[in-house]
């Protein structure tokens, strides 16, 4: 059997659809974590091979799972009782974990602060991923990046979620005009602060007496003083021209709020958002993110038209909104070929059943 331990969130539930429908379910069983008060908790509930945990004791419980498992699958390496628990009850374990790198996962050694707290919590993660055979993202340069950073000697292979893009919507949708006057911008894609939602107005703001509406999507991510700043200075700079989104959009109003915006501003300084971002490529969207992070060089090396961030502070607003028709269309053919459904399966196979 191939345990696996993951986060609770909207691709968690896309995740174990995808393994029930194209594995046998009963070789397969999720832990759950961060999922108390989930909107996904009745799905969970109702998958015989899912178990939502609750403390450290169900790791215990869960110990002949684990020691009888063929694979032991960390998707996000966010769970330090986890980490406690391999290191010393089943070091043997070493032997077949898969870290699937998310994102902040990887990068949490950019924000790890001087704390007693943050410094035990780094030195655990050092000492697991350097016993680690296995590492597994997206982003090859994610993987580069784990190991310069912890100089682990684990071998790649490359996954990537199902389900963040309904391909079906994706293959139909056809170009939208701007309608309107407006410009309408997308900046970052969450309230987590990672975003720099700050910096962001500031780039931005050279263009507030154009025609423009900016967007911000505040549901989820973030605290509240957070998002209270980010309110505070994006109406001082754009008045009017900005709209912030409290509400949590269904997956289909989030594909119909996409779908009429122009331009999305990212400004992470490491991966994140790669589900965003895929999508409005696909859809036609110009996108512009850090040239500093993996995904950037990624894209670019695939001959995707994706743009720099920091460039906008020399553009004019002309340069700054335009695509060609032709760039679009093939960044669109891009990401649905690196994005087929076949080949992700195949890739999860790999990881599941590979020679390893």
């Amino acid at each position: 059997m191939i345990i696996h331990f993951i986060s609770d969130s909207i691709y968690t539930r896309n995740f174990i659809e995808f393994i029930n429908n194209n594995f046998d379910p009963r070789g397969h069983f999720f832990v759950i974590y961060g999922g108390k008060e989930s909107s996904f908790n009745e799905f969970y509930i109702n998958q015989s091979n899912c178990q939502l945990s609750k403390s450290a004791l169900d790791l215990i419980l869960g110990y002949k799972k684990i020691k009888n498992s063929s694979r032991i699958v960390i998707h996000q390496l966010n769970n330090i009782k986890l980490m406690l628990f391999i290191l010393f009850c089943y070091h043997k374990a070493f032997d077949k974990i898969i870290w699937v790198i998310w994102g902040g996962d990887l990068y949490f050694y950019k924000i790890c602060n001087d704390s007693i707290h943050y410094r035990f919590i780094e030195s655990i993660r050092k000492v697991f991923i350097r016993r680690l055979r296995y590492i597994s993202s997206y982003i090859f340069g994610d993987f580069i990046v784990s190991k310069k950073v912890y100089n682990h000697s684990a071998q790649y292979v490359k996954s990537w979620y199902p389900g963040t893009i309904d391909l079906n919507f994706v293959q139909k949708f056809e170009p939208i005009k701007p309608s309107g006057k407006f410009t309408k911008i997308l900046a970052g894609n969450s309230a987590d602060p990672n975003n720099n939602h700050l910096e962001i107005f500031e780039i931005l703001s050279k263009f507030s007496n154009s025609d423009i509406h900016i967007y911000v999507i505040l549901s989820y991510g973030g605290g509240l003083q957070y998002i209270n700043e980010v309110k505070s200075k994006g109406r001082s700079l754009f008045k009017d021209k900005i709209t912030f989104i409290d509400d949590y959009m269904s997956k289909d109003e989030y594909f119909d709020f996409l779908k009429n915006i122009d331009i999305c501003v990212f400004n992470h300084y490491h991966q994140q958002g790669l589900g965003n971002i895929n999508l409005l490529l696909c859809i036609y969207k110009k996108v512009y993110i850090q040239s500093i992070t993996t995904p950037y060089n990624y894209y670019r090396e695939m001959g995707v038209h994706i743009f720099d961030t920091d460039e906008i502070q020399n553009s004019s607003f002309s340069d700054f909104i335009y695509l060609s028709e032709s760039e679009a269309e093939s960044n669109k053919q891009k990401m649905l070929k690196d994005l087929d459904a076949s080949t992700i399966l195949k890739n999860w196979k790999s990881l599941f059943y590979g020679d390893r």
